[in-house]
Formats: C-alpha cells, sequence, structure tokens
C-alpha cells in the first residue's frame, strides 16, 4: 500500500483500525481532535491489550492554529515508600525485575491525561461530547469482544510461559488456558465495567475514588510498593514541548523523562547534511541515520532522566551549535562503535487532525509486553513496569528515589512547516521510536514523500526493541544486497530481518496542507488504518 489516505474533514491515524473508526465516528458527531483522542485512547487500550493498557503512562502534543503546540505529561512517578533498600528487604540487590508486583513500582499517568485533554477540550477547544461518550466504543469491545489480532496472538503465545502464572494474567489473557486464537472474540469484562464506572464516575475515580481504592487494595495484594497516598498525589502535568528549529520549519517533541530530546537531535544532526541529493532507501542515508542515532543516544545517556534531577536545560541542547558538533563527529564512510540500547518496549502511537485544524500527537504505553504482566483482580487492569527501568545503583543516571520519574522512550512528534503544513507523527518500540521518526520525518519532508511511501518504504533500527535482544543494526530484507553489503562495508553489524518487520515498529503520519487537505499513512506491519472524510 502506497497511496495515502486524503480527507478534508477530519483524519485519524492509529496502529489498529478499530481505534482509528472510534476517533473518526467523534469527528463525526462534532468532536475535536482532542475529544476524537481520547476515543482513539480507550479503545485503542482494550483493542490492543498487549501493547498499552490503562495502566499506563501516555503523552500528549496538541496544536491549534494560530497557538503554540502544547505538551501534557501523563507519567506516573515511583511510589513514595520505593527504595533501593526497599528492593533489598525483598532479596533483590542487582536489578529490578521486569515481571510481577515488584516491577509494579510506578503510578499508572494515562487516565489523568484523559482527564486534563478533556478539560482542556472543553475550555479551550468547546468541546461539547461527554465522557460517555468518548468511552462508548472502548466499554463496547470489552464487553462483547474483539476479534484477535494476529499481533495480540504471538505475542500471547510467545510470552505465556513467562507470564501465566503473574497475579490474573491467566484469566484476562488466556481464556479458557489457553492463547486466544485470530479471529477469535475476545472478551474483557472487568476491564468494560472499569471503564464504564469512569464513564459515569469521573476519571478522577481512578486515583481519589472508590476504584483507587480498589486499586491500591490489588496493587498490595501482588507486592507492589504502590499505596492509595501515591494514587491520590498524582497530577498530569501541562509541559513546554521541546523545539528543534529545521531547515524545513520546527519540529517538536516533549521534554525530559521522554527520549524526546533524542528524535530532535537525530533531525538536526542529518539536517546538516544534504540529504535530499540521497536515495531514500540507499546505504549513503541510512548510514548518516544510523550514525545520528548513536551521537543522539550518546547524549540521552548521559543526560535524561527525571528533569528534577537533570544539570543541564534539555533545550540547551538543541542549541546549532551543539548539534554542529554531533555532526562534525559523524564519518561518512565508516560506522562508529556502538554499545548497548535501552531495550525493548511496547507502546501504541495516534495521530489525530479535526476539519479546524486542531491536531494532536499522542503516545501510550505500558512498556514491555503486557508491562509488568499483573492484572488487578477487581478492575481487570494490567499494570505497567515502567519503573523497571530504574537502576540500583546510586551511581547511575536513573537510580531509584521515591517519587521519582523513570526514564521514558515514550514520545509523540509534531512539525509546523514553513510551507505551512502540519505534521503529526510517531512510532512505537523503545529505542526504535527516535529512529523510525527520522525515517518517517525525513522521507515526507526532505524527500518529498507522500506519507503511507514514507512509512511503508524499508526500515532499519539500531539496537534493541521490544521483541529483540541484540544490539545489531537490524535491516528489513526489502533493502537492496548491495545497500546492506555496504552498509556491512563500513562497520555496521547488519542482521537482516523480514519484509515488513513488526520490529521495526508501528508508525503512523497525518500531514495538514496549507489548503485543508489531509493526507496520512498507516503501518503495514500493524493491524492499523487512516480514517479519513
Amino acid at each position: 500500500m502506497l497511496n495515502s489516505i486524503r480527507g478534508t474533514r477530519g483524519m485519524a491515524a492509529t496502529p489498529h483500525a478499530l481505534a482509528s473508526q472510534s476517533a473518526l465516528a467523534v469527528l463525526r458527531e462534532g468532536g475535536n481532535a482532542v475529544e476524537a483522542m481520547i476515543s482513539a485512547a480507550a479503545s485503542i487500550a482494550v483493542v490492543y491489550p498487549h501493547m498499552n493498557s490503562i495502566g499506563g503512562d501516555a503523552f500528549w502534543l496538541i496544536h491549534s492554529p494560530g497557538a503554540s503546540p502544547r505538551g501534557l505529561e501523563a507519567c506516573g512517578a515511583a511510589a513514595r515508600s520505593v527504595s533501593r533498600e526497599w528492593y533489598a528487604e525483598r532479596g533483590i540487590t542487582a536489578a529490578i525485575p521486569f515481571r510481577g508486583g515488584v516491577a509494579a513500582n510506578t503510578v499508572a499517568g494515562t487516565i489523568s491525561g484523559w482527564a486534563a485533554a478533556h478539560e482542556f477540550s472543553r475550555g479551550s477547544l468547546g468541546g461539547k461530547l461527554p465522557l460517555a461518550r468518548l468511552l462508548e466504543d472502548a466499554i463496547h469491545y470489552a464487553s462483547a469482544g474483539i476479534p484477535v489480532t494476529r499481533s495480540q496472538h504471538v505475542n500471547t503465545r510467545n510470552k505465556r510461559a513467562e507470564l501465566e502464572s503473574l497475579p490474573g494474567f491467566a484469566e484476562a489473557f488466556l481464556p479458557g488456558g489457553d492463547v486466544p486464537r485470530v479471529a477469535s472474540l475476545f472478551r474483557q469484562p472487568k476491564m468494560a465495567a472499569t471503564l464504564d464506572r469512569l464513564a459515569h464516575a469521573g476519571l478522577d475515580d481512578f486515583y481519589r475514588g472508590d476504584l483507587a481504592r480498589s486499586i491500591a487494595g490489588d496493587l498490595a495484594a501482588v507486592g507492589s510498593p504502590l499505596t492509595l497516598d501515591d494514587l491520590e498525589a498524582h497530577v498530569a502535568v501541562w509541559k513546554t514541548p521541546l523545539e528543534l528549529r529545521h531547515r524545513a520549519g520546527r519540529v517538536f517533541n516533549m521534554p525530559p523523562p521522554t527520549q524526546g530530546l533524542v528524535s530532535l537531535l537525530i533531525l538536526g544532526i542529518l539536517d546538516r547534511f544534504d540529504l535530499a541529493k540521497l536515495d531514500p532507501v540507499g546505504g549513503d542515508y541510512v548510514h548518516l541515520a544510523v550514525e545520528a542515532v548513536k551521537q543522539a543516544f550518546g547524549v540521552r545517556d548521559r543526560h535524561v532522566t527525571d528533569p528534577a534531577y537533570m544539570s543541564v536545560d534539555p533545550q540547551s541542547l538543541l542549541d546549532p551549535a551543539h548539534i554542529d558538533a554531533l555532526a562534525a563527529r559523524i564519518d561518512p564512510t565508516k560506522a562508529a562503535p556502538w554499545g548497548q540500547g535501552k531495550g525493548p518496549a511496547d507502546t501504541i502511537w495516534m495521530g489525530v487532525v479535526d476539519g479546524r485544524g486542531n491536531a494532536v500527537s499522542f503516545i501510550q504505553s505500558i512498556y514491555h509486553e503486557f508491562g509488568s504482566g499483573v492484572v488487578l483482580a477487581e478492575s481487570g487492569v494490567n499494570w505497567q513496569n515502567r519503573g523497571a527501568s530504574f537502576s540500583l545503583d546510586e551511581r547511575a543516571l536513573n537510580f531509584i528515589r521515591p517519587g521519582r520519574k523513570p526514564f521514558h522512550t515514550l514520545n509523540p512528534a509534531m512539525a509546523l512547516l514553513d510551507d505551512g503544513r502540519t505534521m503529526v507523527y510517531g512510532n512505537m518500540g523503545g529505542d526504535g521510536q527516535p529512529q523510525s521518526q527520522s525515517a518517517v520525518f525525513t522521507r515526507t519532508v526532505v524527500f518529498g514523500m507522500e506519507p503511507q511511501a514514507a512509512i511503508s518504504a524499508p526500515r532499519w533500527l539500531l539496537g534493541r526493541t521490544w521483541g529483540q535482544t541484540t544490539d545489531t543494526l537490524k535491516l528489513e530484507s526489502r533493502f537492496a544486497p548491495e545497500v546492506v553489503a555496504e552498509l556491512a562495508r563500513r562497520g555496521h553489524d547488519v542482521e537482516v530481518l523480514g519484509a515488513y518487520d513488526e520490529t521495526m515498529g508501528h508508525a503512523q503520519a497525518i500531514v495538514r496542507y496549507p489548503n485543508g487537505v489531509l493526507e496520512g499513512g498507516a503501518d503495514p506491519r500493524s493491524d492499523g488504518s487512516v480514517a479519513a472524510f
């Protein structure tokens, strides 16, 4: 599929067709892009349950014509009681486990983001649709069931041995004691009841109501350090996005604790080279992109953490002189040494643009596939394991402390181009997120490809992401053999994957032209679609 979808009155691009349709239905009823995204976010949490959950975190970039983009940070902090000593008392001294109650150590911020976005929609965008309407599709899909995707089937099958003994996992994700088959109906009755309660009691109930008390009790039962006090203390926070001045316009992403800085640095470094003269699927282009990733990851690993613990202003790292210096380190003919990435992460990215030009770039995650693997007994919430990324070494940049926010691979992207176009784009997949963002942005903006062609084109990934543990340079097999050979000759440790390999993540993008025309693409590596009217 190489042709982009076009429309004028509204568009949604998500990694699951049902989420795209939820957003489109809201747009058709006169809802704005923020309302549509809340509906899509609720639906995707149900229809892609291995990738995200209301027990995870989320980040938003929102732009309205004539206004500056604004960011919304809906990520939770570590429990107030948690510390290195807390883990030592439980015999954990080397590293925090990625699964189980001890991995469920940070508050889930997603629902707080929906609440803050809904309030913003009503106060600033004239939103009128009630919350019950926005959650309607998600409640139906959780209650009546969803057709199981191949992605859900494969991930459940691959993770079954690791997760089936964890509290609540088998009941929630192994109906009848087995991996759900592709196209079978998968029901989540507890999630339906929880979403219905939120629709009528209000989203704040997740943190400061009866639902919060139920959640806190169930978290304690599975050995999590989180308490009701931690839930009650949580709020989503509005943020000023980071901004990169690119030769094509202004590019925005979220500040720390996300790696939005990395995504912008890669684009800034590549902007120092004359990419337009290169082949967008050629060895020279991929080499430069990979080398830019190494430079940007180096900055990330030295600096990016909870901003309360950073000694440098992240926006200063986007200073042109700093980017010039990073670009100057790149040898166009030889690969620089490469260590290790941050590891796997499961996520979804979605974009919505309405007919008035309001645009949303949104990302929602539980970190690894199925998060901590723990599903709370009463609410049916699969809790994230984002805090497993904390270190127990006090010398580490991301050392665990009470109330500290963990480093996030999550980062939604947006561009306001000098030619009047607005672009929202993003990708899932840990270290792969900024890499695929660079591919989609440069292929669309620099090389002039349609969004769908830019997304479908062969992609690369340096290092680890979800489902992968090697630090090789991974290339899809659709790259020409001579490109693979050339990259290996330059010193890259090349590994060839499938033609449309899901390891590369699920990218989507929407571009709005000055005349109001919308153009979008969805990733053939996912179950996604673009919905427009």
